[in-house]
């Protein structure tokens, strides 16, 4: 579960909302598993029942049944075959027993009964398993609908605290960024200052040496020369060591804010799929509110009572006219008021699926 920050009401409704969001991502990846799991179950379950089949048709030749001259409708099934087969045997022994004659090989009926009870359990043992991942699949799913259709009670203050975490774990994952790059270029002064170091003493060695040759200096001078070198080596060699150093400390960091950098993009993840779970339903809500205040305005009593008035007013100036042309045909000169509004479209509105289909007519 990830932390939240102080505001306690914003933060446990993030954490009921985040609980929510990881438990319908659960349900719908086992779901999926499930799913995946009873195709490849209704495959084995094809597939025994077809072992079966053959498994029965062989104990029916066994029989002397001729299958080949019989359509599949027509031919005992695998059970009622069996029946037959178990039948048969149980007649060829007691007849053996008896000393009387069979038409039964007993040896390959014992060996077809085998196969076919062995091809039995296969079906009936695949068949139960796609059941039961059938039943598991409709549990999961009505599960998840029942979920989905239950979210926790959204709120501005759980959308803001939500965004502040955003807000701290991005600046976070920016700081442990920074630190990642600075680290990728590691600072080898302290050596290359060594080295030039190195590098000078050992060229006044070799010019007082050239110089001793010559018998221009003496041999204190060249001795004092060689001792700065070996002091100049010496402290390479120890900036070297302290670079190897370094580097293997800077590759222990590397990985340890590598690690915590992993944490912190899952973590931001989460944050803001549980952030869009919580706005949804937020801006749903408020959807809602202002497109039945929008409707209220444009349909209600007021808006009824002026077209019912405007209508009885044009019918009294309809008689009025009418009345002064006499014996002239009746006529409506002026047509009743009538309003129709076109909704395209509404979205949250309660009623939306039949007000976007005929709108409003008044």
């Amino acid at each position: 579960m990830l932390p939240f920050g102080k505001d306690k009401a914003a933060s446990k409704t993030a954490k009921e909302w985040q609980a929510w969001n990881e438990e319908c991502t659960r349900l719908a990846s086992e779901s999926i598993d499930i799913e995946t799991s009873r195709k490849d179950a209704e495959k084995e379950e094809k597939n025994a029942a077809w072992m079966a089949k053959q498994a029965g048709r062989q104990a029916l030749s066994v029989l002397g049944v001729k299958v080949h001259q019989f359509p599949e409708s027509e031919l005992p099934r695998p059970d009622e075959a069996l029946r037959m087969l178990q039948s048969a045997i149980s007649r060829a022994e007691q007849a053996r027993e008896n000393r009387t004659s069979f038409n039964l090989n007993i040896s390959d009926a014992n060996e077809a009964l085998d196969d076919l009870q062995t091809a039995l359990r296969g079906r009936d043992e695949a068949a139960a398993n796609a059941q039961a991942l059938a039943e598991r699949l409709a549990e999961t799913t009505q599960r998840l609908e029942a979920l989905k259709g239950a979210p926790p009670k959204a709120g501005k203050s759980a959308l803001s605290a939500l965004d502040n975490e955003l807000t701290k774990s991005q600046g976070e994952a920016a700081r442990i960024r920074s630190a990642l790059d600075a680290r990728r270029d590691p600072d080898g002064g302290a050596e290359a200052l060594a080295l030039a170091e190195v590098e000078q003493a050992q060229q006044q060695v070799d010019d007082l040496e050239a110089a001793a040759a010559l018998g221009d200096v003496g041999e204190e001078e060249t001795q004092a020369a060689n001792a700065r070198l070996e002091r100049a080596r010496s402290k390479l060699a120890d900036a070297k060591a302290a670079a190897v150093d370094a580097a293997e400390r800077q590759s222990a960091a590397s990985r340890g804010l590598t690690r915590q950098l992993e944490r912190l993009e899952e973590r931001i993840v989460e944050l803001e799929n549980v952030r869009a779970s919580v706005a949804r339903e937020v801006y749903r809500e408020e959807l809602e509110a202002v497109e039945i205040e929008l409707m209220s305005l444009i349909d209600n009593a007021q808006v009824r009572g002026l077209v019912e008035n405007i209508n009885a007013l044009r019918g009294s100036l309809n008689q009025a006219i009418n009345h002064l042309n006499g014996n002239a045909p009746r006529t409506v000169p002026v047509a009743p008021l009538k309003l129709r509004v076109d909704i395209d479209y509404l979205f949250a509105h309660p009623e939306a699926k039949a007000l976007n289909s005929t709108g409003i007519k008044l």
